[in-house]
């Protein structure tokens, strides 16, 4: 499957809102947590990509929708690092005096608990996002979290199919 196939399978057909350059100190350290923190995309796509090598040649539809997923989320990524960028931050992968760390990482072995631990994550990422867009007075901001979470809402459906198919076809 051609990576623009796979990324239309797993984020809504809508624009992402565009950041334009302003000085905005408040927001960036907000939304470098979104970036960069323990429940960030950097971390999404890392949890991913390690349950997608695991899942190679044990659960093919599993770990072709772990890779389709890393792949929005590193779309994510990009975003909010041109965000940061753009309104005059670093987009280096830290939060305040903390590195990301591959702690962040979640390393179950078992389908049913990644599937279980990717619709947690993106369901904190979800209440994450909210509360910085209470936070935040950049409108072009909020708009592009908003966004943003309308993805990870389908994620999490996505999720929840596969969870609820486990034990069906898709272990045969």
């Amino acid at each position: 499957m051609e990576n623009n196939e796979r990324r239309k399978r797993f984020k809504l057909d809508l624009p992402y809102p565009e950041v334009e350059p302003v000085c905005d100190p408040k927001t960036v350290m907000l939304i470098k947590e979104d970036y960069a923190g323990c429940q960030s995309e950097l971390t999404a796509i890392n949890v991913y990509i390690y349950q997608r090598i695991l899942m190679n040649d044990v659960l093919d539809e599993l770990a072709g929708v772990l890779l389709g997923i890393a792949i929005v989320e590193m779309e994510h990524l990009e975003l909010l690092g041109m965000a940061i960028k753009n309104l005059g931050g670093d987009p280096e992968y830290e939060v305040g005096c903390r590195m990301w760390t591959a702690d962040y990482v979640i390393y179950t072995k078992n389908p049913k608990e990644m599937l279980l631990a990717n619709i947690e994550g993106e369901k904190t990422a979800i209440r994450n996002y909210r509360r910085h867009i209470r936070m935040i007075d950049n409108r072009q901001v909020q708009k592009l979290l908003e966004r943003i979470i309308l993805d990870e809402e389908l994620h999490i459906d996505i999720f929840s199919s596969l969870l609820n198919r486990l034990n069906d076809d898709m272990l045969r």
